[in-house]
């Protein structure tokens, strides 16, 4: 079964510029636990998850918090894998870098231009769908 058919296809992305206040809006209001991070062109630079987020804060002032920038908190490397690459191959991926998304790309467009996140909770999702039948 490709990615593709498990995968969220909307795509919450804030610019690497976008203050700290927005990124928590953007998490918040869309009810995710991760958004892409994205430059000017559109393309993945980063991953912000709910753990970046809390590492992020320990220790800091109310003000020093407000200065964050997207670009400060996020993972910087983020892992994508291809729309037609296998479930069971992006949960051995999640699994060996004991992260809970990836970010997916299409062979069609340039290399970092997300088009969905695929979660482990997308993937026990269509377990359960798949089961279910």
């Amino acid at each position: 079964v490709a990615i593709e058919e498990a995968m969220t296809k909307k795509v919450v992305s804030v610019g690497m510029k976008a203050p700290v206040t927005e990124v928590l809006e953007a998490i918040t209001s869309n009810n995710v636990t991760g958004i892409v991070v994205v430059d000017d062109k559109g393309d993945c630079r980063g991953i912000i998850s709910t753990f970046d987020i809390l590492g992020a804060f320990g220790g800091m002032t109310k003000a020093e918090m407000k200065r964050l920038k997207a670009e400060d908190i996020m993972t910087k490397y983020a892992i994508d894998m291809d729309k037609r690459e296998s479930l069971d191959e992006a949960a051995r991926v999640m699994r060996e870098f004991n992260v809970h998304r990836l970010v997916v790309i299409s062979g069609e467009h340039r290399r970092w231009k997300p088009i969905g996140i695929i979660s482990s909770t997308d993937i026990t999702r269509f377990i359960q769908r798949e089961l279910s039948r």
